[in-house]
């Protein structure tokens, strides 16, 4: 529940469906062993169809069967809303009634989930979220939209560090987002915070190397941090950037950041930040939230 404040804002609307074109779409997911494969939804002028390669504003769709579960509620509906994030092919289904909506977001494949991919870092990078965090966290009163620039404007804070420190509450079950209106709220999560070390073990394994006094830092620019960790018989180069974290382990080569920082990048940010960086509180955060 906290990693899912990171996905959301970055998605988009792609679909908007009466409730004729959302019976028509749930009758046309394809079912059982059919479903595992990746389907892409989009519209051709007024039609809504199913493709098996993506195209122009396309959603893909893995898993089918997830989202044929509400079939049910779309006779009542006054029309159903699909969000999409290119990047991460997260979507989000939004069924809205006369009272209320139904909100469900789906993950991009059937064997993973959305907690402990590390999705916040690229909102963390930006701002001081370090010194506005407790000025944003001492005025959480139970708001059910969060102004950010008002807030950022009250505290003497930039709206990237509000934006950044909500994300790092949001990690921590202390702030939800809502996709509909573009703006966080105050809610708190039941988080046992005791089992947050032993839920990251890419975490203690960067401890460890943190530790081991065989990190160095090879090279520093303004925009950029080059070290070396060691890893299995080797070792493996960093870079710490703004735009995204590099590393050269076979971890980061598969999934190249998409699912958080691998060890190598995390002891790097312990040496150089230390238990303050953004992705190591992030971590914590998510951590929480599984």
């Amino acid at each position: 529940m906290g990693s899912l404040q990171a996905y959301q804002p970055r998605m988009t609307p792609a679909l908007e469906l009466s409730p004729a074109e959302a019976r028509d779409l749930f009758r046309a997911l394809p079912p059982g062993s059919n479903s595992r494969r990746p389907i892409h939804i989009t519209r051709t002028a007024r039609t809504i169809r199913l493709a098996s390669r993506p195209v122009r504003g396309s959603v893909q769709l893995q898993g089918s069967d997830r989202v044929r579960v509400l079939e049910p509620l779309a006779p009542f509906a006054k029309e159903l809303h699909i969000w999409y994030d290119e990047e991460s092919q997260t979507s989000a289904w939004d069924l809205r009634f006369e009272m209320g909506r139904f909100f469900a977001l789906v993950s991009p494949e059937l064997n993973r989930g959305f907690s402990g991919e590390g999705q916040m870092l690229a909102r963390l990078a930006v701002g001081d979220w370090q010194q506005s965090l407790p000025l944003v966290a001492d005025s959480l009163n139970w708001q059910s939209q969060i102004d950010t620039a008002a807030l950022a404007a009250n505290n003497g804070c930039s709206e990237a560090s509000v934006e950044a420190a909500l994300a790092v509450l949001g990690a921590r079950g202390l702030v939800g987002y809502d996709l509909t209106t573009g703006r966080y709220f105050h809610r708190v999560l039941p988080f046992d915070l005791e089992k947050v070390e032993s839920q990251q073990p890419r975490l203690k394994a960067a401890r460890q190397l943190a530790a081991s006094g065989n990190c160095r830092i090879v090279g520093e620019t303004p925009s950029e941090t080059r070290l070396t960790i060691p890893g299995t018989g080797v070792e493996h180069f960093v870079r710490l950037r703004l735009e995204g974290d590099r590393c050269t382990c076979r971890w980061f080569n598969r999934y190249l950041g998409q699912r958080g920082p691998c060890k190598h990048v995390l002891a790097a940010r312990l040496l150089v930040e230390g238990e303050e960086s953004a992705i190591i509180q992030s971590l914590l955060g998510e951590a929480a939230g599984e």
